[in-house]
């Protein structure tokens, strides 16, 4: 058999166009010595998950140099059920029109769907797909290596590899770009290509490769003669390899040597022993049904779920533990990675929910006015916070303890607003969309509606004016950034009342005035007095004793500059003089009785 088939060439690399529903997964060209034949064996491997039922390939045979050998032949793969991920050709082979063929070119003109269908390349280009690096290439070593099988499964063959519209899974499986997940074996890419290696991610890393292929002329797109050029040199070189038992149309395949298929199943039992599971079940369904390879194969597929079940299990079990100890965004991601398993969604869900219920409780604690904030949902990423610098002093060093507690293990950095990369908002509003992400989690949405009230400080500022402490209050709004309703008519207000507070000593007039609306006669050199400004009037009281924790108080319509008090038959009317003195009066109808000054 070695003697009679002789490889002239083969394809480098598995073909694709655009769209194409098809992989041209292998192509060879062997001489039969016998019949003087040039034979074309192609395999096609289905990329989807519509059944095909039909092929159709075209196949130029090319010289030495790349030329075109007589006309393009037109060959049908006929009556297929085709179904994702299988394969066929490999028990078929095309007899070309040119013995002298040196090598050929090939694409797929047509498929066929079972559901009636019909899929035309409409001369597309069909190019080389780049190889899934190996895996310990890809980590860097084989300990990392092995870390990544640890992370993802004893069954990763080789590094996940992602082209502009496919994406190759560690188990060899071939994704559409919108698949999230490995149809095959659930895998999430993401979680794939967010692998560390050395500091960076795999993700990042293949865009460097990336980067670099595209520099490099190598991987320049080469035109078709250019390829076929390339493709017959390496044809030539291998062409004294071992020869391949191919079909020839209309012709039974010679069935391979007993010792061969006793071979094979003694190398597949070995794969099975070592527990390589997944090559043992290719290994042993190629065998057909010599011996008990189906039981074998279907034992193997056993073996593969329990050990699929068991990793899901230690990955939940894990994700858990990263939840518990406070990274959110790292148990978030790895339940992601979970697809479907328990409720492994549900717990991502969960993640979020307990970082944010943790900043929620920080921010209903301290006083975060002027604070921002861009919160991050990503595990590789990292919070960031904006604090002006009077709300660092005040927050001190424990506010910042409690910051980095309620972000758990999740890295966070302070940042100025000028130098932030990412948008920073108020910390209540990154909250807010924090909870927002998350839908109708629990009660997420009505955290959500409460924050915004949270933003209003305003309550602060209001018992501070109820309180007397004017100057606190104006102190208080001047420094404040966020919305304010009415803010220049508190501020006029407050500078209309704040030459009525402060400590005053007698200058002229009855000193026994003021202590004679209490009923006594003493003295009073001295006055303390405290505008509270409460709801729609201002009411003026005056301390006449150190020691005094009531005295006289005098009302004023809001925004109005004179306080009365009515008494009996007498009234008392307290103004601010041209001069700054605090004068009070006493008079009856409209007859002054008597009066006395205070001065600061």
């Amino acid at each position: 058999m070695s003697e009679r088939y002789k490889k002239r060439f083969y394809l480098a690399h598995r073909l694709y166009a655009s769209g194409a529903p098809v992989l041209i997964e292998s192509g060879s060209l062997l001489y039969d010595a016998s019949s003087n034949a040039a034979l074309c064996q192609l395999v096609f491997r289905n990329i989807q998950d519509k059944p095909i039922k039909a092929l159709r390939a075209v196949v130029q045979c090319l010289d030495s140099r790349g030329e075109a050998l007589e006309k393009p032949v037109d060959h049908r793969y006929l009556e297929l059920e085709l179904k994702r991920e299988e394969e066929t050709g490999r028990e078929s082979a095309i007899v070309l029109p040119s013995a002298e063929a040196r090598a050929f070119s090939v694409r797929l003109s047509q498929v066929s769907f079972a559901d009636g269908e019909v899929w035309t390349d409409e001369d597309v280009e069909w190019s080389p797909l780049p190889e899934p690096p190996e895996l310990e290439d890809f980590c860097g070593s084989a300990g990392k290596a092995e870390s990544f099988r640890r992370r993802f499964g004893p069954d990763c063959r080789e590094a996940p590899l992602v082209t502009e519209e496919l994406w190759f899974c560690v188990c060899g499986a071939v994704n559409r770009s919108e698949e999230p997940r490995c149809h095959r074996c659930r895998r999430r890419r993401s979680a794939l290509l967010s692998w560390s290696v050395n500091g960076q991610s795999a993700e990042s890393r293949d865009g460097a490769e990336d980067d670099e292929a595209d520099a490099s002329p190598l991987r320049k797109p080469l035109s078709r003669r250019a390829r076929l050029l390339l493709g017959i040199a390496a044809g030539l070189i291998l062409a004294g390899g071992a020869a391949a038992a191919l079909l020839l149309p209309r012709a039974p395949a010679p069935a391979p040597p007993p010792d061969e298929r006793a071979a094979e199943y003694a190398a597949a039992a070995a794969m099975l022993e070592d527990g390589d599971y997944e090559r043992a079940e290719s290994a042993f369904l190629l065998l057909g049904d010599y011996e008990d390879s189906a039981a074998r194969a279907a034992e193997c597929r056993d073996a593969l779920e329990k050990l699929h079940s068991a990793q899901l299990r230690e990955g939940y079990d894990a994700a858990a533990a990263l939840l518990e100890t406070g990274s959110y965004r790292e148990a978030r991601a790895a339940f992601l990675a979970l697809g479907d398993y328990e409720d492994s969604e549900t717990m991502a869900r969960e993640a979020l929910y307990r970082k944010a219920q943790a900043l929620f409780r920080f921010v209903t604690g301290h006083d975060l006015r002027g604070v921002c904030a861009a919160l991050c949902t990503e595990p590789e990423g990292e919070d960031l916070f904006y604090l002006p610098r009077d709300r660092a002093l005040e927050l001190g060093s424990q506010g910042i303890s409690d910051l980095q507690a309620a972000c758990g293990k999740d890295p966070f950095r302070f940042v100025t607003q000028e130098g932030s990369e990412r948008e920073l908002k108020p910390l209540e509003d990154a909250l807010a969309e924090l909870y927002g992400s998350l839908g109708d989690y629990k009660d997420s949405a009505a955290q959500a509606e409460l924050l915004p009230t949270l933003a209003d400080r305003s309550d602060a500022f209001f018992a501070l004016c109820e309180a007397g402490d004017l100057a606190a209050a104006r102190d208080w709004l001047d420094r404040y950034t966020g919305p304010f309703d009415d803010r220049e008519l508190w501020l006029q207000r407050l500078d209309l009342y704040l030459p009525f507070c402060g400590d005053w000593m007698l200058v002229e007039g009855d000193p026994t005035l003021l202590p004679m609306i209490g009923g006594s006669e003493d003295n009073c050199m001295a006055v303390r007095s405290a505008v509270l400004l409460r709801e729609d009037e201002a009411v003026l009281r005056l301390l006449l004793h150190p020691e005094d924790s009531k005295g006289p108080e005098f009302t004023a319509e809001m925004d109005a500059d004179r306080f009365y008090l009515e008494q009996g038959d007498l009234s008392y009317m307290v103004l601010i003089t041209d001069v700054g003195n605090l004068s009070v009066a006493k008079y009856t109808g409209s007859f002054v009785i008597s009066g006395v000054n205070y001065s600061k």
